[in-house]
């Protein structure tokens, strides 16, 4: 007699097992590689720029550019641009920075933090900031769009990421609430840090300006990122 064939039936019950299983399987891997990534250097982090004298010297060649260019005697509101360099910019932060924080504000920088590094790119700025969290190394990245409108400037914030985990609606702030006990006591309240902050959290806009000692003024125009530089467009006026 031919053998009868039993029927399958549908369970429902031995699918959503299944589903669910797969499901834990997925989250379970998923939390691992966020994980993973979170740790992780950015990729496009640049090499450790030690404050030697090298990078000294570049820094000083850079900041005498600078000064040398917005003190130029120029026709009144003739429009003129500065063209500064991301690898440049990365060099004065090690070697300026601290020095700059200590006799303009008073102010130590935390060993627990490592040196900012900034990326110029299409459209933006990216900053990034490394910091020792209980003996492991962490990045903290900020993307941001400078932006003139109506004559005023302000940082936009496009996204931040925690080494390369990108933190969908994760806003400064969050992160800093989070980090405080890293840095020494009353460092993120000091006013100059917490003006830094206020920038960057709020999105405020501020008159781009500054006064130069001979009674003129510098404004910003426009502010036009690249691959690797940022061209600053100002005006110099005598009011």
């Amino acid at each position: 007699m031919p053998q009868t064939r039993k029927s399958r039936r549908f369970r429902p019950f031995v699918v959503l097992a299944s589903v669910a299983m797969v499901a834990v399987v997925v989250a379970i891997a998923g939390g691992v590689v966020a994980w993973r990534l979170a740790w992780l250097e950015p990729a496009w982090w640049p090499e450790d720029v030690v404050a030697d004298e090298q990078t000294r010297t570049l820094a000083d060649r850079v900041e005498f550019r600078i000064a040398e260019e917005v003190h130029k005697i120029r026709p009144d509101a003739d429009p003129w641009r500065l063209r500064v360099r991301d690898d440049h910019v990365n060099a004065w932060l090690a070697s300026r920075l601290p020095e700059w924080l200590a006799h303009s504000e008073k102010l130590e920088w935390p060993s627990q933090l490592g040196t900012p590094r900034v990326r110029f790119g299409e459209g933006g700025v990216t900053i990034g900031l490394s910091f020792d969290d209980h003996g492991q190394r962490r990045y903290v990245v900020a993307d941001l769009e400078p932006r003139i409108v109506d004559g005023r400037l302000s940082l936009a914030l496009k996204g931040v990421t925690l080494g390369r985990l990108w933190i969908p609606g994760a806003s400064i702030q969050t992160l800093i609430e989070h980090y405080r006990d890293v840095v020494p006591e009353g460092f993120i309240e000091d006013p100059a840090i917490r003006r830094i902050i206020d920038l960057l959290v709020e999105e405020q806009r501020f008159e781009p300006s500054f006064d130069l000692t001979d009674g003129r003024k510098v404004r910003l125009i426009d502010v036009v990122a690249g691959d690797g530089e940022m061209i600053i467009e100002c005006e110099t006026s005598r009011e």
